[in-house]
């Protein structure tokens, strides 16, 4: 298979407003290791620091007009680690892979950081999930409503919600500062790619040391030696 055209030109439109990104997790363990995009996978995965985040909105509103969905958040009311990129609905027309994973970097002391707020862990983790659930049915009633006393309501009860999430244990992913200090280059899909210059250091954090090797059995869920409880 190869790479659709309407990944490679919205890669080309990062190019050109200097966007930095880079390969992350599963594509970049698919290009180094397999030299494509897993059959399996429904994705590409990129990631950015958070920085580069008001220009990527910028450009992904241009293309929310053409037709493409952008999920920010998995639908809830803030951004915090994950944007999502999916192509139009056309008819018969089918995309490879079927959407963009950008995943959003920020660095903290020596360390770079990503949050998954959404994902709460401990023993409340039942509850922050139902608040989850009531801010994502609120931020899409806010999306629909044209009404603003109701959308208001919406904003005030996401914004309470948020605070009491904000307090809760959440995974977080913590990669140590080396690895996305300096990037390198690789052809993928006939374009140049960034990737982290330590890139089999980075593998090996990320999936252990048989990375070289397909796991059938892998599960990323639970495989991932890197997660963290806030």
């Amino acid at each position: 298979m190869q790479l659709s055209k309407i990944w490679i030109d919205l890669f080309r439109s990062f190019d050109k407003k200097k966007i930095f990104y880079w390969l992350d997790w599963g594509t970049l363990l698919g290009a180094i290791r397999d030299k494509k995009i897993f059959d399996w996978d429904h994705d590409i995965d990129v990631s950015v620091h958070y920085k580069e985040i008001n220009k990527i909105l910028i450009i992904l509103e241009k293309y929310k007009k053409l037709g493409f969905s952008i999920v920010i958040q998995k639908n809830l009311p803030y951004l915090d680690n994950i944007i999502q990129v999916y192509p139009p609905k056309n008819k018969g027309e089918k995309f490879f892979p079927k959407s963009l994973d950008i995943y959003i970097y920020k660095k903290y002391n020596n360390n770079y950081v990503m949050r998954w707020l959404h994902q709460p862990q401990g023993k409340f983790r039942s509850f922050f999930k139902y608040c989850i659930a009531i801010m994502r049915k609120l931020n899409r009633a806010y999306l629909s409503n044209p009404n603003y006393t109701i959308k208001n309501i919406n904003l005030v009860i996401n914004h309470i919600l948020l605070s009491l999430l904000m307090k809760s244990k959440c995974r977080f992913d913590i990669i140590p500062g080396k690895f996305f200090e300096q990037f390198t280059k690789i052809s993928f899909y006939g374009m140049e790619f960034n990737t982290p210059r330590l890139y089999k250091g980075y593998l090996e954090y990320l999936y252990g040391k048989n990375w070289t090797k397909p796991d059938p059995n892998w599960n990323w869920r639970k495989g991932n030696p890197k997660k963290k409880k806030k």
